[in-house]
Formats: structure tokens, C-alpha cells, sequence
């Protein structure tokens, strides 16, 4: 489990591996002051498979990169484009 939280303008992250796994495998991270505002990744581990943590850190940073570089119309338009983006980011490090 991640949580991003904020207080009067700071903000703060905290992992959980939880009771199940031995290694944290989530993933999360921000940006402020994007063209879409301020935006808050979290994203989730895959259940202690190879590459899950690797896979959590690109997804997150290929959201990250993709909502920050230009406006979109709508919220809904920029999270499909940065989810495939990140999709094919992931695709092209296991390859």
C-alpha cells in the first residue's frame, strides 16, 4: 500500500509492504504544476511477480512524463494516453 498525503503544502509518501509479500512492489510519485494541475501516480504492484517493482516505477514515471508534457482536453483523454504510454513502456523493458 503508498499514500501521498498533504499538509498546508508539503506533501508525504508512505509504503506498507503489508502481510503477504517480502518486498515493497508498489510504486508512487508527483508532479506539481503540471499543464492538467497537480497530479498524484499511484500505482500497484504486481503480486510478487518477476519485474513487478520494476514495472510499478516505470508505469508511475511514464504517467508522470506523459500527463506533464502538453494539456488535454479532458481528464479521462489524458489518463488513456498516459496508460498505454505507459503500457508500451513497460512492454519495451521486458522485451
Amino acid at each position: 500500500m503508498s499514500l501521498i498525503t498533504g499538509n498546508k503544502g508539503k506533501i508525504f509518501a508512505k509504503d506498507d509492504i503489508g502481510r503477504v509479500r517480502k518486498a515493497q512492489e508498489d510504486s508512487h510519485g508527483y508532479k506539481l504544476g503540471t499543464p492538467n494541475g497537480d497530479l498524484f501516480v499511484v500505482c500497484d504492484g504486481m503480486g510478487g511477480h518477476v519485474g513487478g517493482a520494476t514495472a510499478s516505477r516505470i508505469a508511475v514515471d511514464s504517467i508522470i512524463d506523459h500527463i506533464g508534457r502538453e494539456k488535454y482536453a479532458t481528464p479521462v483523454e489524458a489518463l488513456d494516453g498516459a496508460l498505454q504510454f505507459a503500457n508500451m513502456q513497460i512492454l519495451g523493458h521486458a522485451d
